[in-house]
């Protein structure tokens, strides 16, 4: 009896022993326990703890997303102020029509200022790029030298080799590269071998100069998009505190107390139920 239900289950087609061998349904969860990246992610698990600085560095502008929510906050609440039924008492709270015009198109300004910060951007993406083509060209110059050297030296001097540096590493960083790439056109300068000339000798010297140029410009660019990044948090920050002047008198102006200060307070989105008090920074 037990050979034949043996036998009967060796014969049995697969999709009959996996509906024997499992005759319930099984989560997804425990079928996959280890969690499947996302699409989003580039194919890795998505991390939300730093979420918001991956954004702020993918932002190519001067504007991160809160700085970008807070200067959107003081534009409508200046259109507010410049409402008729809000500009008077507004007014009488110190708050002037200048005053309001003048932050209004501070804060229009700085939240379409970002071309100047984009094109330092792309200048220092375009040096960047520069750079490398600049140095597999002289890589490729400086293996052209090495092979002059190689066929001058191979047979007849063969420890001579080593004045042209062949079987080191010669891009494993820039400084090394740089002295490298000197001391490869200084001595191919000196012993001219087959194939170098002094056409050669001065393009090579000034693709290496190349390099120098491209990183210094990148460099520059970077250094200016940065500066430009703190002046406009400088400004972002300025122009909140001058936003600030408004809500307070807008508080004064209609008082939390008050039934018929609600639709005010909602429009300026000052508190419901309480005094305006914004929060300070911690030194």
């Amino acid at each position: 009896m037990r050979n034949e239900i043996a036998l009967k289950c060796s014969q049995a087609p697969a999709d009959y022993l996996k509906q024997k061998t499992a005759p319930w349904p099984i989560p997804n969860k425990i079928m996959s326990a280890t969690p499947q990246p996302s699409p989003e992610a580039g194919g890795q698990p998505a991390s939300t703890s730093n979420s918001e600085a991956q954004q702020r560095r993918r932002a190519p502008g001067k504007l991160d997303a809160q700085q970008s929510a807070d200067i959107k906050q003081v534009i409508l609440r200046c259109l507010a102020a410049q409402k008729p039924e809000y500009a008077g008492p507004l007014a009488a709270e110190g708050i002037t029509a200048a005053f309001v015009t003048g932050l209004l198109s501070r804060a229009r300004a700085i939240s379409n200022s970002d071309d100047d910060t984009l094109d330092h951007a792309s200048d220092s993406q375009v040096a960047t790029r520069s750079g490398k083509d600049a140095k597999r060209t002289l890589i490729t110059s400086l293996r052209g030298l090495q092979q002059s050297g190689r066929q001058l030296h191979q047979d007849s001097n063969p420890e001579k080799l080593a004045d042209y540096l062949i079987g080191e590493d010669i891009t494993s960083s820039r400084a090394v590269l740089d002295r490298s790439a000197q001391a490869l056109i200084n001595k191919a300068g000196q012993e001219r071998g087959p194939g170098v000339n002094t056409d050669v000798i001065v393009r090579v010297q000034n693709e290496l100069g190349a390099i120098g140029t491209a990183n210094q410009t990148q460099e520059d660019e970077r250094l200016a998009a940065q500066a430009m990044r703190q002046a406009t948090a400088n400004e972002v920050e300025a122009i909140k505190a001058d936003c600030r002047k408004i809500l307070f008198a807008a508080d004064r102006a209609w008082p939390h107390t008050k039934p018929t200060s609600a639709p005010a307070r909602a429009k300026f989105q000052l508190p419901r139920n309480r005094t305006y008090a914004p929060r300070t920074k911690q030194p």
